[in-house]
């Protein structure tokens, strides 16, 4: 088992930095519990909910499949400042599922918590590298990420970071 590295590596999240991030669960992404219920206010409408219990939020929509989708936004704004162990074992009680957030959604949200404990805006980054700041606005976003490696080598320098990226093979 590889340690967990260095606060100056740059990791690609992958099957040897998961045991400290999600506790014995080796995967490539990371997976968190969401608890969904329904609920019908006031007027009659029934409402969705998602509590995540590793953050102690809520959010809600009008169906399942948006309750999920805000259950992901959620997870990512929150993912943003700091990333919990997740919780290894189903809480008690009905309604858990799990909700996955991506290797490139994790490692889109670890730019954006790096340049910010670093104090650095996106303008400046992207000045540094010579890139536009929409370019490197789609690196930090979970949604749109699609750096290449290169230039994920190149974003970790203007950190004073080095990248570090494995294969392995599936967990079944």
């Amino acid at each position: 088992m590889a340690k967990p590295m260095k606060r100056k590596d740059f990791i690609l999240p992958g099957p040897e930095t998961h045991d400290h991030i999600a506790g014995s669960r080796k995967e490539l992404s990371m997976k968190f519990w969401v608890q969904l219920t329904t609920e019908t206010d006031e007027e009659g409408t029934l409402w969705h909910n998602a509590y995540t219990p590793d953050f102690k939020t809520m959010t809600q929509g009008r169906d399942l499949e948006e309750c999920r989708k805000m259950a992901l936004d959620l997870l990512y704004c929150h993912l943003e400042d700091r990333l919990p162990e997740a919780r290894a074992r189903k809480p008690r009680g009905p309604g858990w599922e799990q909700i996955e957030v991506t290797q490139s959604a994790m490692l889109a949200l670890s730019l954006k918590r790096e340049r910010k404990r670093q104090g650095k805006t996106m303008k400046e980054v992207a000045d540094s590298l010579g890139v536009g700041i929409s370019t490197y606005q789609k690196w930090e976003n979970p949604y749109t990420f699609n750096a290449t490696v290169q230039a994920l080598e190149k974003v970790a320098q203007a950190l004073g970071m080095q990248l570090q990226v494995s294969l392995a093979a599936k967990v079944a």
